[in-house]
């Protein structure tokens, strides 16, 4: 394993970071450091080009950035699969989620992106999903972290500012 950072912890004493899986390896590897010493490589795991996780929850939801074919992304690792936070958000939103800072044990998750083309902080709120087989944010409602009000989404129940 070559050298690497850690970010978030969580109560389990399961930590999240990145670096690089093996000595002299160029890409960035997200990793989740288990108590028992095994390690869980996102871009062996899901095939990504660079990723690092920086938030992990109770339940072992992990959030960060990627790339993988095209330009970075915000994260979200649960339930084994990866998934870019930019397809759970309607897509006239006018946000570019470029990275996940953190989450927390009802499902928020926050972090960086742009709006409209101007650098901003964001806040995503679950919705509740009825079908068992949907993953916890499809459907994701967008609170901003600045004060513009947003209308409705079909994709949402609500877009708030």
């Amino acid at each position: 394993m070559g050298p690497g950072a850690g970010f978030g912890i969580n109560s389990s004493g399961v930590s999240v970071g990145y670096g690089s899986a093996a000595l002299g390896s160029t890409t960035v590897d997200g990793l989740i450091w288990n108590p028992s010493g095994s390690v869980t490589d996102l871009n062996s795991l899901l095939g990504f080009g660079d990723s690092g996780l920086f938030g992990i929850n109770d339940s072992g939801d992990a959030v960060g950035d990627a790339v993988s074919g095209g330009p970075q992304y915000a994260l979200l690792f649960e339930g084994g699969s990866g998934f870019n936070l930019n397809t759970l958000i309607p897509s006239a939103s006018g946000w570019d989620l470029t990275e996940a800072t953190g989450i927390n044990d009802d499902g928020q998750i926050i972090g960086l992106g742009t709006l409209n083309g101007v650098s901003s902080a964001f806040l995503l709120t679950p919705t509740t999903v009825p079908e068992p087989t949907s993953i916890s944010l499809l459907g994701v409602g967008l609170l901003l972290l600045n004060s513009r009000r947003f209308g409705r989404s079909r994709s949402v129940p609500s877009t708030k500012g």
